[in-house]
């Protein structure tokens, strides 16, 4: 096992249980599972315990931060505590001669045996061999429901051929004619040589009779058999974006008596089923969203807040919108709740994805961090947006295909369908465009700037309309204070109108403007890098749903978007 340090956020988001960290000079490591932490099964000392009842709540699950390194000098407490890691991918090679080694989990890294493979190798180039550290290949495989193991090289290069028990894998030869897959050439004892060539094709080990093995190497776990699993493999690179995608789920602090009344109106229970996540978020939401309007927030509590009524401001404000709360102070807790890998999604519910953290059932904590920003809420007016989806035959005509086209993805991958109404289309595309123009004006970097949506599933019971776009760090640009200023009167009018009149044309249209689907799983209409799109860190559904058309309306038909009248008014087109 070996220890290196990274930031506390950092083992939320982006390098949580199961990820891959690479270190400097070609080290790569796996953060362990919570078995292996400090305190994973004693009493958590006071000052890493996070106080967030709400999300406690919801979870079933304590909150604690992870540990973070201290040197050991006089005064300093839980000095020297490590969040462990195992060596992964287990393969390694020589750069030099390509000789081939699988390292234990836990073993530290080893120097080239020296392997003299190129005919007429010289002592210096066999010294030079023997002075070399291997590095860790590039290949390894993952199964849609979150294992990954080594690339089964042995399996591979034997295709066909039966597998003796001296059989072993003994080097890797990269280069020559071709710097394809083609040209990285696996050799075993018995004489068995295959390229790479079509091992990264989707079925490929599925085809040559390599399914999944089960494998959990962050919990030590490396001897699956197909019993386990089954599912087909993936061949993919260890340093691909698919090879993890954390599960993190986030509550904005609500104040004790608030938490008390909302608790009283619709408590929220512990997710056990992925066919209740969505209804248990809307209404975990729901709860916050009361807050942010009608509540106004002490500046002594974590949740600071000041409502300004859509009369304080001019036109484009007033007309569209009933209310803008300043939040100048706001806290986020952030709880790693498990990950997926190859797919966003795999189907799998909360709980399934708790369990494969740890393999004790008695640990009852996740790791969370505790963030403090600012932000601005919007909400929109119900009587306005109702009156423009009424009879709006141009928007219900882009809607609809949309809305099935993702619903037909979740189904693919294994998820319950998600009620979607045009509102949230409407909503999450008009946040981004503001995102991006406050990136401009409030001195924040846009990946800095994050939406919370606020949508109900349907027409019935109480409604939601708005959303919040805050900031949230660990370092000092959570509390910078700009953007909360530009959402005093005077000056969001601007922003808004500079927001809006830029999405009326992409530098791709008419291309973005006329696309019948583009962005990840084509669940975007017109909406693209040039116009729409934010970094993944703003976005919480994935760059999913977004229709600026929606917002600023058609060229031929302006009343198609919520703001197309106005703006063809003010501009002088009507």
């Amino acid at each position: 096992m070996s220890d290196r340090l990274l930031r506390r956020s950092s083992l939320i988001m982006p390098f949580g249980v199961g990820a891959i960290v690479n270190f400097p000079g070609d080290e790569s490591l796996m953060t362990a599972g919570l078995d292996a932490w400090p305190f994973a099964t004693e009493k958590c000392p006071s000052e890493f315990r996070i106080e967030e009842e709400r999300l406690r709540r919801r979870l079933g699950m304590e909150l604690r931060l992870p540990p973070d390194y201290r040197i050991p000098k006089e005064g300093v407490q839980h000095a020297n505590l490590r969040i462990p890691f195992v060596r992964f991918p287990r393969w390694h090679y020589c750069p030099l001669c390509g000789s081939m080694e699988e390292l234990g989990l836990f073993g530290e890294r080893q120097y080239c045996n020296g392997h003299p493979f190129f005919e007429g190798a010289s002592r210096r180039e066999k010294l030079s061999a023997k002075r070399t550290r291997m590095i860790p290949v590039r290949f390894i495989a993952v199964c849609e429901r979150g294992h990954i193991q080594d690339f089964p090289f042995l399996e591979w290069v034997h295709q066909g051929v039966p597998v003796t028990p001296e059989c072993r894998i003994i080097r890797l030869r990269a280069g020559g004619a071709s710097a394809s897959l083609g040209g990285i050439r696996i050799e075993c004892t018995c004489g068995q040589k295959r390229t790479l060539s079509g091992s990264f094709a989707e079925d490929a080990l599925e085809k040559s009779g390599i399914l999944c093995r089960g494998e959990r190497p962050w919990l030590g776990d490396t001897d699956g058999d197909v019993s386990r699993c089954g599912l087909p493999l993936r061949a993919v690179q260890r340093g691909a974006s698919n090879v993890y995608f954390p599960y993190v789920v986030s509550s904005i602090y609500l104040p004790p008596s608030r938490k008390q009344q909302e608790s009283g109106r619709s408590p929220v229970r512990s997710a056990e089923a992925k066919e209740d996540f969505h209804a248990e978020e809307e209404e975990y939401r729901r709860a916050e969203y009361r807050v942010l309007r009608e509540e106004p927030g002490d500046a002594d509590t974590d949740l600071y807040t000041t409502i300004r009524m859509s009369g304080e401001y001019d036109r484009v404000v007033a007309q569209f919108f009933s209310r803008i709360t300043l939040v100048h102070k706001l806290r986020e807790t952030r709880a790693f709740c498990g990950f997926s890998r190859y797919r966003p999604e795999d189907g799998r519910s909360l709980r399934e994805r708790i369990e494969d953290l740890r393999r004790n059932p008695d640990i009852r904590w996740l790791p969370a961090t505790v963030v403090r920003g600012e932000g601005l809420f919007f909400e929109l007016d119900f009587a306005r947006v109702a009156a423009w989806r009424e009879g709006n035959r141009s928007m219900m005509e882009r809607y609809v295909p949309l809305e099935e086209r993702y619903q037909r993805t979740l189904v693919e991958r294994g998820r319950s369908p998600r009620p979607i109404l045009p509102e949230f289309v409407l909503i999450h595309t008009l946040a981004h465009l503001l995102i991006a123009r406050l990136s401009y004006e409030c001195g924040y970097g846009s990946a800095s700037l994050r939406e919370r949506l606020y949508c109900g599933t349907s027409r019935t019971g109480e409604p939601m309309l708005g959303f919040l776009i805050y900031t949230a760090s660990g370092d000092s640009e959570g509390t910078m204070g700009g953007l909360v200023r530009q959402g005093l009167p005077g000056r969001i009018e601007p922003v808004l109108l500079r927001a809006l009149q830029r999405a009326t044309w992409c530098s791709y249209d008419p291309t973005c403007m006329e696309s019948q689907g583009q962005g990840p799983d084509s669940c975007n209409l017109a909406a693209c890098h040039g116009c729409a799109i934010l970094s993944e860190t703003s976005c919480e559904n994935g760059n999913r749903l977004l229709d600026r058309a929606m917002v600023v309306g058609l060229p031929e038909d302006p009343a198609a978007g919520l703001f197309g009248t106005f703006l063809a008014e003010i501009t002088g087109g009507l």
